[in-house]
């Protein structure tokens, strides 16, 4: 039983040192790109989560003349306008979770909370991203920078076939 818990925790420490080079590896990757954003533009991204992606964003552009956007529906998969591939990813995803369909638990208490932190040049918008919202969407600056961390397929396809070809 001792034993049991002790792979347990090494399981956990390998995760943890797994989790934190990611995310070491993807600040540095990002930190490359966004040297080459020119100063008075917009960066954005679609599907923000938990923000962990958005705050190092936050993080590397403070103090430069950047606006920074952030968008998700924080409700999870927008299950009726699933396409049917989405739909059996989808549940393909969640059957590898051993049947744990409880992808809204993150978002139970409020995903403002998590946002607190960032500064005044970064803004996080709740919205579905669907084609209706993304027309309503101006910027005053041009865009320099987007990072798609979207769920689902059909959402990727739209932002690269009609919003990226509409700003650039």
């Amino acid at each position: 039983m001792r034993y049991k818990h002790s792979i347990s925790g090494i399981k956990r420490a390998i995760f943890k040192e797994k989790y934190i080079f990611q995310r070491e590896e993807e600040k540095r990757i990002l930190k490359k790109l966004l040297s080459t954003v020119c100063q008075k533009t917009t960066v954005l991204e679609f599907g923000v989560s938990t923000g962990d992606t958005l705050k190092i964003i936050n993080d590397l552009t403070i103090n430069k003349e950047i606006e920074v956007h952030g968008y998700d529906s924080f409700q999870g998969f927008d299950l009726e306008n699933l396409t049917k591939d989405d739909k059996r990813v989808y549940e393909q995803i969640f059957s590898d979770l051993k049947g744990n369909k409880d992808w809204k638990k993150p978002f139970k208490y409020g995903w403002k909370r998590w946002f607190r932190d960032l500064d005044k040049h970064t803004h996080v918008h709740k919205m579905w991203i669907n084609k209706e919202n993304l027309k309503t969407l101006k910027y005053p600056h041009p865009i320099g920078f987007i990072h798609l961390d979207v769920d689902a397929y059909h959402q990727l396809w739209m932002l690269l076939n009609d919003f990226i070809k509409t700003f650039w």
